[in-house]
């Protein structure tokens, strides 16, 4: 396939509102499509306006909700003791777990794949073991399940973030008891929460929370302001649309059932047949 081939297929696969990834350097660069041709793509980068790049094979189509290109996978982490890239780092850690390795994970395992590239916890539990040493200083093989999910740090690296599963409830996150209404929220409704706390060094951050039933205990992800608009406005719509519900439900007639109970008392007692005197 020729050059112009390959840079046509591409023009036809990616349109005006699609979200794309390109290389830049080290590192990648994503934004939304604002025009296309044969030769260029221009993108919004949201932070450094409008943005002209080639049209070939190296520019990557987001999927809805997606966050993270997987080509990052393959970047080393040169701030990490190990300098892993994040597929060793995920191979490295799946090899204590039944599913066995990062291929395994690519090929048998592609919702919770979808779910890492999306910034989320992964659905399914991943159950493994470990050797630990135990009070005594003997070393024991010790049982474990968790999910996990990928965050960007603040050097820009993808990293991993594990949530293991808990024997007993805590209701504290990041130190701090969360509220009964937040409380009421996340594990009656199904709702992720914004709660507000701070860090070691005192500086306020926000993160969502959410309680996961498989793990029984409550989950963070990194906030967005973005995403927390559009799940008040889904949950204020969820909330409407079961009011909504409940007021179509056939209610009792009351009306209907009073006249009856009027009309009953109303009726004259029909007079007993006898003979006359």
């Amino acid at each position: 396939m020729s050059t112009e081939q390959k840079q046509s297929k591409v023009a036809d696969a990616i349109k005006a509102g699609d979200v794309v990834s390109v290389p830049f350097g080290a590192k990648y660069l994503c934004g939304i499509v604002k025009d296309v041709n044969p030769q260029n793509i221009t993108i919004d980068n949201y932070k450094s306006n409008e943005i002209l790049v080639p049209n070939n094979n190296k520019v990557y189509k987001f999927f809805p909700g997606q966050k993270f290109d997987i080509r990052e996978f393959e970047k080393v982490d040169d701030n990490s003791p190990e300098k892993l890239s994040l597929k060793e780092k995920l191979d490295k850690f799946l090899s204590r777990t039944e599913v066995g390795s990062y291929k395994n994970l690519m090929a048998n395992n592609k919702g919770d794949l979808v779910q890492l590239l999306k910034g989320q916890m992964t659905n399914n539990m991943f159950n493994g073991q470990s050797i630990i040493t135990n009070p005594e200083g003997k070393q024991e093989l010790k049982n474990w399940a968790c999910k996990f999910q990928l965050f960007r740090g603040e050097d820009g690296n993808l990293k991993l973030n594990t949530a293991w599963k808990q024997d007993q409830l805590q209701t504290k996150v990041y130190g701090v008891e969360l509220t009964p209404e937040q409380l009421k929220n996340t594990m009656e409704k199904n709702q992720s929460v914004v709660i507000e706390r701070e860090t070691k060094d005192q500086k306020p951050f926000k993160a969502f929370c959410k309680f996961d039933k498989d793990l029984n205990s409550f989950v963070t992800s990194q906030y967005n302001e973005v995403i927390a608009e559009r799940m008040k406005v889904s949950y204020t719509k969820r909330e409407d649309l079961k009011i909504l519900e409940e007021s179509k439900k056939e209610p009792k007639n009351v009306f209907k059932e009073k006249n009856e109970e009027t009309a009953a008392k109303e009726v004259k007692p029909k007079a007993k047949k006898g003979r006359g005197i």
